[in-house]
């Protein structure tokens, strides 16, 4: 699956999820002006989720290093 970044420059992509392969959702809290912003990503399915938050960075960073940890395969 495919989604936009925030700022609409680039496409990221998410693996289908590892436990049942549904298609995640992607869901951001927050913004660049906020003192917190999160990223969660969530199978509908079997709503298994994973949140990353930053403080001091961008959502650019966030959303590349989010995609990075729902993709890692053990």
């Amino acid at each position: 699956m495919k989604f936009t970044s925030w700022d609409n420059t680039k496409e990221i992509e998410l693996l289908a999820c590892p436990f049942c392969g549904s298609e995640p959702t992607i869901k951001h809290i927050g913004n660049d002006h906020t003192k917190t912003r999160s990223i969660e990503i969530k199978c509908p399915k079997c709503r298994v989720k994973r949140i990353d938050a930053a403080r001091r960075f961008s959502f650019a960073w966030l959303e590349r290093v989010t995609a990075e940890n729902w993709n890692r395969r053990v």
